[in-house]
């Protein structure tokens, strides 16, 4: 059985294809890998693009690896405030091996990215047993973290 293609149908099919063409064009020889052009690229033709790594996380990751003894000391700060309420026999420096608090990193952008270009802000903050300890300005773009004062 032949299955007759009818005009209307190739013109979409062509105009797809080239779409794809170029935009996988687009994503392939640009300096800077555009998210949306990927999303594009999958809506259009399918194609799973490589799974990149959640801004978000990323904003954590700069926290974790430039701002260890900072998380330290607040870790210490909040273990000798706690050791003081109850009685422990535990070094402050230590507590947080032993201890069963609740630890929680919030990330978030300041705003949402329009006129001011927001796409590589965020505002990361951690808590332990609901009491905010610390609170960080991240650039993901420029790989910086910047402390922020806590307010009280």
């Amino acid at each position: 059985m032949v299955r007759l293609i009818s005009e209307d149908d190739m013109i979409t099919r062509r105009s797809l294809f080239k779409s794809s063409l170029a935009l996988a064009a687009t994503a392939l020889f640009s300096s800077k890998v555009d998210a949306q052009a990927v999303a594009d690229l999958y809506i259009y033709n399918g194609t799973k693009a490589a799974v990149e790594k959640s801004p978000h996380c990323e904003a954590l990751e700069l926290v974790f690896q430039l701002k260890k003894s900072e998380i330290r000391d607040v870790e210490t700060k909040f273990a000798v405030a706690e050791g003081k309420k109850t009685k422990s026999y535990v070094k402050p420096e230590a507590d947080w091996w032993f201890d069963a608090f609740e630890r929680r990193w919030d990330v978030q952008r300041p705003f949402e990215p329009g006129t001011i270009d927001s796409t590589h802000d965020f505002l990361v903050a951690y808590s332990i047993n609901n009491s905010k300890v610390g609170n960080w300005a991240v650039n993901t773009k420029d790989k910086t973290v910047q402390s922020s004062k806590m307010t009280p």
